[in-house]
């Protein structure tokens, strides 16, 4: 969802945790009802990004 490519991820919990799933569809709902997660969303991204680029051109 978050750079369109297929994604799978290993947790590890270390203590009583909930999970949650939700379709693309409803994640690009809730980014729409919610400007400022959505801003914060694309500020870390940018960040990474950043972060990324220097990690692999230096």
């Amino acid at each position: 969802m978050v750079t369109e490519e297929p994604r799978a991820a290993t947790v590890r919990s270390v203590g009583i945790s909930e999970l949650y799933t939700f379709s693309k569809e409803n994640f690009l709902k809730a980014l729409n009802l919610y400007p400022g997660f959505r801003n914060a969303r694309q500020a870390s991204l940018k960040t990474l990004q950043i972060i990324l680029k220097r990690l692999f051109t230096e």
